[in-house]
Protein backbone atom coordinates (compact mmCIF):
# COMPACT_ATOMS: atom_id res chain seq x y z
CA UNK A 1 0.00 0.00 0.00
CA UNK A 2 1.22 3.49 -0.86
CA UNK A 3 0.26 6.49 1.23
CA UNK A 4 -0.89 9.64 -0.52
CA UNK A 5 1.10 12.60 0.81
CA UNK A 6 0.26 16.29 0.77
CA UNK A 7 2.83 18.97 1.58
CA UNK A 8 2.09 22.46 2.88
CA UNK A 9 4.86 24.86 1.98
CA UNK A 10 7.31 24.41 -0.89
CA UNK A 11 10.33 26.37 0.23
CA UNK A 12 13.76 24.73 0.64
CA UNK A 13 12.62 22.29 3.33
CA UNK A 14 9.35 21.53 1.56
CA UNK A 15 11.21 20.56 -1.59
CA UNK A 16 13.54 18.30 0.40
CA UNK A 17 10.50 16.57 1.90
CA UNK A 18 9.05 16.20 -1.60
CA UNK A 19 12.28 14.54 -2.73
CA UNK A 20 12.04 12.12 0.21
CA UNK A 21 8.42 11.28 -0.67
CA UNK A 22 9.41 10.76 -4.31
CA UNK A 23 12.10 8.26 -3.26
CA UNK A 24 10.04 6.33 -0.71
CA UNK A 25 8.48 3.08 -2.02
CA UNK A 26 5.47 3.43 0.30
CA UNK A 27 4.57 7.04 -0.51
CA UNK A 28 3.41 9.15 -3.43
CA UNK A 29 3.12 12.93 -3.55
CA UNK A 30 -0.40 13.79 -4.67
CA UNK A 31 -0.80 17.48 -3.78
CA UNK A 32 0.96 20.56 -2.43
CA UNK A 33 -0.15 23.97 -1.26
CA UNK A 34 2.04 27.06 -1.28
CA UNK A 35 1.66 30.81 -1.25
CA UNK A 36 4.00 31.05 -4.25
CA UNK A 37 2.43 30.12 -7.63
CA UNK A 38 5.81 29.63 -9.27
CA UNK A 39 6.74 27.02 -6.66
CA UNK A 40 3.46 25.19 -7.27
CA UNK A 41 4.26 25.11 -10.98
CA UNK A 42 7.78 23.86 -10.28
CA UNK A 43 6.42 21.08 -8.04
CA UNK A 44 3.89 20.06 -10.68
CA UNK A 45 6.59 19.90 -13.33
CA UNK A 46 9.19 18.10 -11.21
CA UNK A 47 7.03 15.72 -9.15
CA UNK A 48 3.89 15.42 -11.25
CA UNK A 49 1.71 16.63 -8.42
CA UNK A 50 -1.36 18.84 -8.16
CA UNK A 51 -1.67 22.19 -6.40
CA UNK A 52 -4.34 23.10 -3.83
CA UNK A 53 -5.51 26.66 -3.26
CA UNK A 54 -5.06 26.47 0.53
CA UNK A 55 -4.37 24.16 3.44
CA UNK A 56 -8.03 23.29 4.07
CA UNK A 57 -8.41 22.05 0.51
CA UNK A 58 -5.25 19.97 0.89
CA UNK A 59 -6.36 18.16 4.06
CA UNK A 60 -9.84 17.45 2.70
CA UNK A 61 -8.53 15.51 -0.28
CA UNK A 62 -9.54 11.84 0.02
CA UNK A 63 -6.28 10.72 -1.64
CA UNK A 64 -4.10 12.36 1.04
CA UNK A 65 -3.47 10.06 4.02
CA UNK A 66 -0.41 11.88 5.37
CA UNK A 67 -0.08 15.63 5.63
CA UNK A 68 3.42 17.05 6.00
CA UNK A 69 3.35 20.50 7.58
CA UNK A 70 6.54 22.22 6.47
CA UNK A 71 8.42 24.96 8.29
CA UNK A 72 8.07 27.04 5.12
CA UNK A 73 4.67 27.86 6.54
CA UNK A 74 4.93 30.41 9.36
CA UNK A 75 5.84 28.67 12.60
CA UNK A 76 2.91 30.11 14.53
CA UNK A 77 0.48 28.41 12.10
CA UNK A 78 1.67 24.89 12.85
CA UNK A 79 -0.79 24.23 15.69
CA UNK A 80 -3.88 25.23 13.72
CA UNK A 81 -2.70 23.31 10.66
CA UNK A 82 -1.91 20.12 12.56
CA UNK A 83 -5.19 20.25 14.47
CA UNK A 84 -7.09 20.76 11.20
CA UNK A 85 -5.30 17.79 9.66
CA UNK A 86 -6.10 15.58 12.67
CA UNK A 87 -9.75 16.66 12.50
CA UNK A 88 -9.78 15.52 8.86
CA UNK A 89 -8.44 12.11 9.92
CA UNK A 90 -4.95 12.63 8.50
CA UNK A 91 -1.60 11.54 9.87
CA UNK A 92 0.88 14.39 10.27
CA UNK A 93 4.60 15.04 10.01
CA UNK A 94 4.94 18.49 11.59
CA UNK A 95 8.18 20.38 11.00
CA UNK A 96 10.07 21.98 13.87
CA UNK A 97 9.44 24.05 15.87
CA UNK A 98 6.28 22.09 16.62
CA UNK A 99 4.56 25.18 18.07
CA UNK A 100 5.63 28.54 19.48
CA UNK A 101 3.43 29.15 22.56
CA UNK A 102 2.38 27.36 25.73
CA UNK A 103 -1.26 27.63 24.71
CA UNK A 104 -0.51 25.81 21.46
CA UNK A 105 1.46 23.15 23.36
CA UNK A 106 -1.66 22.32 25.37
CA UNK A 107 -3.98 22.48 22.34
CA UNK A 108 -1.86 20.18 20.22
CA UNK A 109 -1.19 17.60 22.94
CA UNK A 110 -4.92 17.43 23.66
CA UNK A 111 -5.73 17.13 19.95
CA UNK A 112 -3.30 14.24 19.66
CA UNK A 113 -4.86 12.53 22.71
CA UNK A 114 -8.32 12.71 21.17
CA UNK A 115 -7.22 11.59 17.70
CA UNK A 116 -6.65 8.17 16.19
CA UNK A 117 -4.06 9.67 13.81
CA UNK A 118 -0.29 9.59 14.24
CA UNK A 119 1.96 12.64 14.62
CA UNK A 120 5.71 12.79 14.10
CA UNK A 121 7.49 16.03 15.03
CA UNK A 122 10.31 16.83 12.62
CA UNK A 123 13.24 16.95 15.05
CA UNK A 124 15.33 15.51 12.27
CA UNK A 125 18.61 15.28 14.19
CA UNK A 126 17.23 12.31 16.10
CA UNK A 127 17.50 10.33 12.88
CA UNK A 128 21.18 11.14 12.33
CA UNK A 129 23.64 8.33 13.12
CA UNK A 130 26.13 11.06 14.08
CA UNK A 131 24.15 11.85 17.24
CA UNK A 132 22.98 8.29 17.86
CA UNK A 133 26.50 7.49 19.10
CA UNK A 134 26.07 9.56 22.27
CA UNK A 135 22.49 8.41 22.77
CA UNK A 136 23.46 4.74 22.57
CA UNK A 137 26.46 5.13 24.88
CA UNK A 138 24.28 6.84 27.48
CA UNK A 139 21.51 4.25 27.17
CA UNK A 140 23.99 1.39 27.52
CA UNK A 141 25.61 2.98 30.60
CA UNK A 142 29.05 3.02 29.01
CA UNK A 143 29.62 6.67 29.96
CA UNK A 144 28.71 6.01 33.58
CA UNK A 145 26.67 8.78 35.18
CA UNK A 146 26.45 11.85 32.92
CA UNK A 147 27.36 14.98 34.87
CA UNK A 148 27.61 17.55 32.08
CA UNK A 149 26.25 17.74 28.54
CA UNK A 150 26.26 20.47 25.93
CA UNK A 151 24.91 21.02 22.46
CA UNK A 152 25.37 23.84 19.99
CA UNK A 153 23.71 25.16 16.86
CA UNK A 154 25.77 27.60 14.82
CA UNK A 155 24.62 29.05 11.53
CA UNK A 156 24.88 32.32 9.63
CA UNK A 157 21.86 32.45 7.33
CA UNK A 158 22.19 34.60 4.25
CA UNK A 159 18.63 35.88 4.63
CA UNK A 160 16.24 36.07 7.57
CA UNK A 161 12.73 35.25 6.42
CA UNK A 162 10.05 37.61 7.79
CA UNK A 163 8.10 34.90 9.60
CA UNK A 164 11.24 33.94 11.57
CA UNK A 165 11.54 37.41 13.02
CA UNK A 166 9.90 36.97 16.44
CA UNK A 167 11.13 39.88 18.54
CA UNK A 168 10.33 38.31 21.90
CA UNK A 169 13.77 38.22 23.58
CA UNK A 170 15.52 35.03 22.48
CA UNK A 171 12.53 33.55 20.64
CA UNK A 172 13.96 33.88 17.14
CA UNK A 173 17.14 31.96 17.98
CA UNK A 174 15.73 29.56 20.58
CA UNK A 175 12.56 28.31 18.88
CA UNK A 176 13.78 28.41 15.30
CA UNK A 177 17.26 27.00 15.88
CA UNK A 178 17.74 26.08 19.54
CA UNK A 179 15.03 23.44 19.41
CA UNK A 180 17.64 21.17 17.74
CA UNK A 181 20.25 21.18 20.55
CA UNK A 182 17.52 21.19 23.22
CA UNK A 183 15.91 18.10 21.69
CA UNK A 184 19.25 16.33 21.31
CA UNK A 185 20.07 16.89 24.99
CA UNK A 186 16.61 15.75 26.09
CA UNK A 187 16.64 12.49 24.12
CA UNK A 188 20.26 11.75 25.12
CA UNK A 189 20.55 12.77 28.79
CA UNK A 190 16.97 13.17 30.07
CA UNK A 191 14.38 15.76 30.97
CA UNK A 192 15.35 19.32 31.95
CA UNK A 193 14.10 20.80 35.23
CA UNK A 194 15.48 24.36 35.33
CA UNK A 195 16.98 27.01 33.03
CA UNK A 196 19.18 30.09 33.33
CA UNK A 197 19.69 31.97 30.07
CA UNK A 198 21.05 35.06 28.37
CA UNK A 199 20.91 36.44 24.83
CA UNK A 200 22.59 39.12 22.76
CA UNK A 201 22.42 40.70 19.32
CA UNK A 202 25.43 40.09 17.13
CA UNK A 203 26.73 42.13 14.25
CA UNK A 204 24.46 40.37 11.77
CA UNK A 205 21.01 40.95 13.26
CA UNK A 206 21.51 43.68 15.86
CA UNK A 207 20.19 46.35 13.50
CA UNK A 208 16.99 44.29 13.05
CA UNK A 209 16.25 44.18 16.76
CA UNK A 210 16.68 40.39 16.95
CA UNK A 211 18.59 38.37 19.51
CA UNK A 212 20.74 36.05 17.42
CA UNK A 213 22.99 34.52 20.10
CA UNK A 214 21.76 32.56 23.11
CA UNK A 215 23.63 30.87 25.94
CA UNK A 216 21.59 28.83 28.43
CA UNK A 217 22.57 26.73 31.44
CA UNK A 218 20.41 23.68 32.11
CA UNK A 219 19.81 21.46 35.10
CA UNK A 220 18.44 17.99 34.33
CA UNK A 221 16.09 16.03 36.54
CA UNK A 222 18.82 13.41 37.05
CA UNK A 223 21.25 16.04 38.41
CA UNK A 224 23.32 16.44 35.25
CA UNK A 225 24.27 19.99 34.31
CA UNK A 226 24.10 21.22 30.74
CA UNK A 227 24.44 24.05 28.28
CA UNK A 228 23.11 25.05 24.90
CA UNK A 229 24.74 27.66 22.72
CA UNK A 230 22.97 29.03 19.66
CA UNK A 231 24.37 31.62 17.31
CA UNK A 232 23.11 32.88 13.99
CA UNK A 233 25.92 35.44 13.80
CA UNK A 234 29.13 33.41 14.13
CA UNK A 235 31.55 33.65 11.22
CA UNK A 236 32.10 29.93 10.66
CA UNK A 237 30.49 27.02 8.81
CA UNK A 238 27.11 25.65 9.84
CA UNK A 239 27.32 23.04 12.57
CA UNK A 240 25.34 21.18 15.22
CA UNK A 241 27.44 19.52 17.91
CA UNK A 242 26.73 17.30 20.93
CA UNK A 243 28.98 16.37 23.86
CA UNK A 244 28.31 14.31 26.99
CA UNK A 245 30.72 13.97 29.92
CA UNK A 246 30.21 10.98 32.23
CA UNK A 247 31.96 9.34 35.16
CA UNK A 248 33.25 6.57 32.86
CA UNK A 249 33.79 8.35 29.57
CA UNK A 250 33.21 11.24 27.20
CA UNK A 251 31.64 11.49 23.76
CA UNK A 252 31.94 14.52 21.50
CA UNK A 253 29.98 13.92 18.29
CA UNK A 254 31.73 10.90 16.74
CA UNK A 255 34.75 10.95 19.09
CA UNK A 256 34.71 8.67 22.13
CA UNK A 257 36.96 8.16 25.15
CA UNK A 258 36.05 5.43 27.63
CA UNK A 259 37.67 4.63 30.98
CA UNK A 260 39.41 1.28 31.41
CA UNK A 261 40.61 0.70 27.88
CA UNK A 262 44.38 0.04 28.20
CA UNK A 263 44.96 0.74 24.52
CA UNK A 264 43.14 4.06 24.56
CA UNK A 265 45.67 6.89 24.32
CA UNK A 266 43.15 9.47 23.21
CA UNK A 267 39.76 9.86 21.59
CA UNK A 268 38.84 7.24 19.01
CA UNK A 269 36.66 8.22 16.09
CA UNK A 270 33.61 6.07 15.44
CA UNK A 271 33.23 5.51 11.68
CA UNK A 272 29.79 6.76 10.71
CA UNK A 273 28.32 8.09 7.50
CA UNK A 274 26.18 11.15 7.94
CA UNK A 275 24.77 13.91 5.79
CA UNK A 276 25.74 17.54 6.04
CA UNK A 277 23.04 19.52 7.89
CA UNK A 278 21.39 16.19 8.83
CA UNK A 279 18.45 16.21 6.34
CA UNK A 280 17.05 12.80 7.29
CA UNK A 281 13.60 13.44 5.82
CA UNK A 282 13.38 10.02 4.14
CA UNK A 283 13.95 8.33 7.52
CA UNK A 284 11.37 10.58 9.21
CA UNK A 285 8.74 9.65 6.64
CA UNK A 286 9.61 5.96 7.00
CA UNK A 287 9.18 6.15 10.77
CA UNK A 288 5.74 7.74 10.44
CA UNK A 289 4.67 5.06 7.97
CA UNK A 290 5.93 2.32 10.32
CA UNK A 291 3.99 3.89 13.20
CA UNK A 292 0.83 3.85 11.08
CA UNK A 293 1.42 0.24 9.97
CA UNK A 294 2.07 -0.93 13.54
CA UNK A 295 -0.62 1.27 15.13
CA UNK A 296 1.77 2.76 17.69
CA UNK A 297 2.93 6.26 18.58
CA UNK A 298 5.76 7.56 16.42
CA UNK A 299 9.23 8.03 17.89
CA UNK A 300 8.46 11.73 18.35
CA UNK A 301 4.73 12.22 19.05
CA UNK A 302 3.30 15.62 19.98
CA UNK A 303 3.64 14.89 23.69
CA UNK A 304 7.39 14.37 23.24
CA UNK A 305 7.73 17.39 20.96
CA UNK A 306 5.89 19.44 23.58
CA UNK A 307 8.61 18.76 26.15
CA UNK A 308 11.23 20.21 23.81
CA UNK A 309 9.08 23.31 23.23
CA UNK A 310 8.56 23.77 26.97
CA UNK A 311 12.32 23.79 27.52
CA UNK A 312 12.67 26.35 24.71
CA UNK A 313 9.92 28.53 26.19
CA UNK A 314 11.60 28.34 29.61
CA UNK A 315 14.84 29.56 28.03
CA UNK A 316 12.96 32.47 26.44
CA UNK A 317 11.42 33.34 29.82
CA UNK A 318 14.81 33.10 31.57
CA UNK A 319 16.27 35.51 29.02
CA UNK A 320 13.36 37.90 29.51
CA UNK A 321 13.46 37.90 33.32
CA UNK A 322 17.14 37.29 34.03
CA UNK A 323 16.10 34.70 36.62
CA UNK A 324 16.12 30.87 36.80
CA UNK A 325 12.94 29.39 35.32
CA UNK A 326 11.56 25.90 36.02
CA UNK A 327 10.47 23.77 33.08
CA UNK A 328 6.78 22.96 33.30
CA UNK A 329 6.14 19.19 33.25
CA UNK A 330 3.44 17.69 31.07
Amino acid sequence: MKFGVGIAGMGYVGVRHAEAVDRHPRARLVAVTTAHPNRAAEAADRFGTESCRNFDELVQRPDVEIVIVIVATPNELHADQVIAALAAGKHVLCEKPMVTTEEDVRRLVEAERLSNSKILVGQVCRFSPYFRIARDLCAEGKLGRPFHAEATYIHRPARIKPFWQDRTPGSFAVLGAGCHPVDLLRCTVGEVSEIVGAASSGAVLGNQGLHDTVDAQLRFENGCLGRIFVSLAAVRPYSIDLAVYGTEGTVINDRVFLNGDPEEQGFRTVPVDYRKEHPYFFEELGELIHAIDEDRPSRIPAKDGARTIRVCLAIVEAIRTGRPVPVQPL
